[in-house]
């Protein structure tokens, strides 16, 4: 099985700013992070550990418990 990696600056839509991708990246409003592994096959509670901080406000992250309460 071949693995393809985009690279978001590359793409046609941030080049060409088409949603404000490229803006919002040059004023440090975009964060990236990676992680091993196929993400389809992460456990629920990996993800919720990994995106609801970028999700909610740190006020608020204490009050979500799952991501079923969305």
């Amino acid at each position: 099985m071949q693995t393809m990696i985009l690279v978001v600056k590359n793409l046609p839509a941030n080049k060409e700013d088409w949603i404000g991708l490229q803006s919002l990246n040059k004023a440090g409003k975009i964060s990236f992070f990676a992680f091993l592994g196929d993400y389809l096959s992460r456990s629920e509670t990996k993800m919720e550990d990994d995106i609801v901080p970028f999700l909610v406000a740190p006020s608020e992250s204490s009050r979500i418990t799952r991501m079923d309460t969305f």
